[in-house]
């Protein structure tokens, strides 16, 4: 068992070290604001919850609207130091299967859930179903490749009390080529 995640900045540190297995690549703001990335960038906050940003996530192809952008970001009080970014495009951003948060309780697993192929806060939006016990458990081993299930257990194992937040897609992507992206490991 490792020590506690007690924060998002903490959580999104042991995700940019790849602490949760597969993840798509990530860059520095700065690059994205030199106009050195040359395709759409998703951009993701690491400060506080609970702050509702303008297309987060949502692909952003040109500089000058990433620039507008993050002004704007700036002034709903983000620390523009805790933003990261990285590929967003229809290679890294579509054909998702299933998409949401699952955690371990009394009924062994409860799931909350989407099939919608969207980013993920638009799609429970759209769509939010719920599963438990041995229904969330036979729908995620359907969905996830092997090595992607064997990184959800790893993880439990590690963080016995975490919700995980994850997207299944139908191909491989990401920095390992697994199924499925880990998106963030919660305790707090």
């Amino acid at each position: 068992m490792m020590p506690a995640i007690k924060d998002k900045p903490t959580m999104r540190a042991l995700y940019e070290r790849g602490q949760f297995g597969n993840r798509f690549q990530t860059w520095p703001l700065d690059a994205a604001r030199r106009g050195e990335l040359t395709f759409p960038i998703g951009l993701m906050y690491n400060g506080r919850p609970g702050i509702r940003l303008p297309h987060y996530a949502q692909p952003i192809a040109n500089v000058f609207v990433l620039c507008l952008l993050l002004d704007h970001w700036q002034a709903l009080g983000c620390d523009l130091s805790l933003v990261t970014v990285s590929q967003s495009d229809c290679t890294s951003n579509a054909g998702r299967v299933i998409q949401g948060e699952v955690m371990r309780d009394e009924h062994y697993l409860s799931l909350t859930y989407t099939r919608v192929d969207d980013i993920m806060r638009s799609a429970l939006a759209t769509e939010t179903r719920h599963a438990d016990g041995l229904a969330a458990q036979l729908m995620l081993r359907a969905a996830m490749d092997a090595p992607s299930w064997d990184t959800l257990q790893d993880i439990w194992e590690r963080y016995p009390d975490a919700v995980v937040e994850f997207t299944v897609f139908n191909r491989g992507v990401g920095t390992l080529g697994h199924n499925t992206v880990f998106w963030e490991v919660r305790e707090y």
